[in-house]
């Protein structure tokens, strides 16, 4: 996780201001990460995969969240797209051993 990312979401929660979040939503962002690399998504750093991560943040911070099914809905179709794009997608354990 690097600053820049926790910033970008700090400001997606309107939580710019205060340091009382910061291990939650840093939790949140390894664990999108780690989502995403279960997945197939290879370590990418841009815009897309920027925006993955702060969709899910969004989804999974607090429990009063009026869009958190939408956001969730959102989050797992582009990690789909991802995981199937050449540029995005890795390959898995399992397919590596199976082109031998």
């Amino acid at each position: 996780m690097t600053p820049e990312l926790l910033k970008y979401c700090k400001l997606l929660l309107r939580q710019a201001t205060t340091d009382a979040f910061d291990e939650e939503i840093k939790s949140l962002i390894d664990a999108c990460l780690l989502d995403l690399k279960i997945s197939g998504v290879g370590e990418v750093e841009d815009e897309l995969i920027k925006r993955a991560v702060g969709i899910y943040v969004k989804a999974h911070f607090g429990s009063e969240n009026p869009d958190r099914v939408g956001l969730i809905e959102c989050y797992k179709s582009l990690k789909i797209h991802l995981a199937l794009s050449q540029k995005y997608g890795d390959e898995l354990p399992h397919e590596k051993i199976s082109s031998n």
